[in-house]
């Protein structure tokens, strides 16, 4: 019983010297709002449906939430060459308070959609605020 109560108090100690505090260095943006894509690859294709108008609502982020104004420029691909997807803005405003912000991507004619067809895009955030690391986003969709 003695070991035991040994071996507790040892790791006790052992844990309690351990150092908790999280260290990092800070980022450092130089007082610019970088934008940047909230995930740069979805594996699962998003789901086109009348109940999301057929569209996605991709999110954005930018480094501050206080003020107004911060802009991100988008552009936008897709694997149909036919031009039935576009983007609903190529730029994206954010309000104050807000870090994040959502990019649409709609179809022009829902009914012209293939249901046995996944639909592939590329979302570029460009611009002097873009992100180096984080400007790129990969996803699909199909019709539901």
């Amino acid at each position: 019983m003695k070991k035991i109560l040994y071996v507790l108090m040892i790791c006790a100690v052992v844990l309690s010297a351990c150092d908790q505090d999280n260290i990092q260095a800070k980022f450092d943006t130089g007082g610019i709002d970088y934008v940047a894509v909230g995930v740069t690859a979805v594996d699962e294709p998003y789901k086109l449906n009348a109940n999301n108008n057929y569209s996605i609502s991709f999110p954005i982020h930018r480094t501050y939430k206080d003020g107004s104004g911060t802009v991100a420029t988008l552009a936008f691909t897709s694997s149909d060459e036919s031009g039935l997807f576009k983007l609903e803005s190529e730029s994206l405003t954010f309000e104050d308070g807000s870090a994040v912000a959502y990019a649409k991507i709609m179809a022009n004619n829902p009914s012209a959609l293939d249901p046995d067809v996944v639909y592939a895009f590329e979302l570029y955030v460009s611009g002097d605020n873009a992100s180096p690391l984080y400007n790129k986003a990969k996803f699909s969709a199909q019709l539901e």
